[in-house]
């Protein structure tokens, strides 16, 4: 699609990505009860799989997540009412989790 328009801002509390194709007017939505997983980096590009290797651990949970990458970090978001099964298989398959209070 070389028309296409991509933009993705990402602001963590390290700083923030900006990704942009094309100049093109925003419009903004949102969808509340979001829960956040981040994956502290940054994680060297040479280190191939571990976002995926993530990601079929919550599909065959049966999560749905939205994905966001920065430059340093990955974010995945659930649902607040899959949050804990999300951590709880997360855990259960190796991963340490730390959990913090909003």
């Amino acid at each position: 699609m070389p028309n296409a328009s991509l933009f993705n801002m990402t602001m963590g509390s390290e700083g923030g990505s900006l990704i942009t194709k094309k100049n093109k007017e925003l419009i903004v939505e949102q969808e509340c009860g979001w829960n956040l997983i981040e994956l502290k980096g940054p994680i060297p590009f040479e280190m191939s799989g571990i976002l995926s290797n993530i990601l079929k651990i919550l599909s065959d949970a049966n999560i749905s997540v939205l994905v966001n990458s920065s430059y340093d970090n990955d974010y995945i978001f659930v649902k607040k009412e899959h949050l804990d099964i999300a951590v709880t298989s997360l855990r259960n398959n190796q991963f340490e989790i730390e959990m913090e209070s909003l």
